[in-house]
């Protein structure tokens, strides 16, 4: 079966139209896939992040109130303490969640152990100052445990912000590789338009320079010459038409009188 010219050109719009799509398509999942990935690193990295830094802040807080209690002997000072710790342990949890690897949930082990030293050098230092006037010495015993505490905080946001450059880099090799298969994309698909248009052109160039060639053929009253172009002749092609052989031209019958001469 043989196609029209329309039909050639309609093929031709369709397969354009295919590759557009196509690449829109492939452009619009590839975003999609780095936005979710992008988003995934920044609620658990970035969650990690803050649990880290509010334990800073409440480290602050409990080192304030081990200070207080030791200069001043109030007892308020032990509940402000307290909560101190237990502010620290809920952000330590909420960082052990978002943990998904080894070197994350160890440094959280650490963490509070080094938190169990410290609230027990505190029980201890509380029950000395009772007894006992010497803050300094009181200090140089049992404050010690506080930095290994701060260290432990400390290494928790390291490792946090560390799988966070990590993550971002992932994101961002990916958003790379996503446009460099974006541009060899749409790069590829213009040249197989461009490819599959001359092609297109080419043939339909070739049966108009045929059809053309019998038409001056046929001019210079050869009328047995028939074009190559689209054989068998066919009222379905769109030259099939111009290809049938031409016929002269034929006279009445002799009872009608002829006007044309023959």
């Amino acid at each position: 079966m043989r196609i029209r010219l329309s039909g050639k050109l309609y093929a031709l719009a369709g397969i354009m139209t295919a590759l557009v799509m196509v690449g829109a398509i492939t452009g619009y999942f590839g975003i999609m896939q780095a936005v979710n990935s992008f988003s995934a690193l920044v609620n658990q990295e970035e969650e990690q992040v803050r649990s880290a830094l509010k334990s800073q802040v409440q480290y602050g807080l409990a080192v304030r109130a081990f200070k207080n209690y030791l200069i001043r002997k109030d007892a308020k000072y032990i509940q402000e303490f307290d909560q101190a710790m237990a502010a620290m342990t809920v952000e330590l949890d909420a960082y052990v969640r978002l943990a998904d690897n080894a070197e994350e949930r160890d440094a959280v082990n650490q963490a509070r152990q080094t938190l169990v030293d410290y609230e027990q050098s505190f029980r201890e230092m509380s029950k000395l100052r009772e007894t006992s006037g010497e803050i300094q010495a009181i200090d140089k015993t049992f404050g010690r445990p506080a930095a290994p505490v701060y260290a432990a905080i400390l290494v928790l946001d390291g490792i946090a912000k560390k799988q966070y450059d990590a993550g971002y880099q992932q994101v961002e090799g990916l958003s790379h590789q996503l446009g460099v298969f974006l541009i060899v994309g749409g790069v590829l698909g213009i040249a197989l338009i461009i490819v599959i248009s001359y092609l297109i052109i080419r043939r339909i160039l070739l049966a108009i320079r045929s059809v053309t060639a019998v038409a001056s053929q046929v001019a210079e009253r050869n009328l047995t010459v028939q074009a190559d172009v689209c054989p068998p002749p066919s009222p379905t092609s769109g030259c099939g038409w111009m290809s049938k052989p031409a016929r002269p031209h034929r006279c009445p019958p002799p009872r009608h009188r002829c006007r044309r001469r023959c």
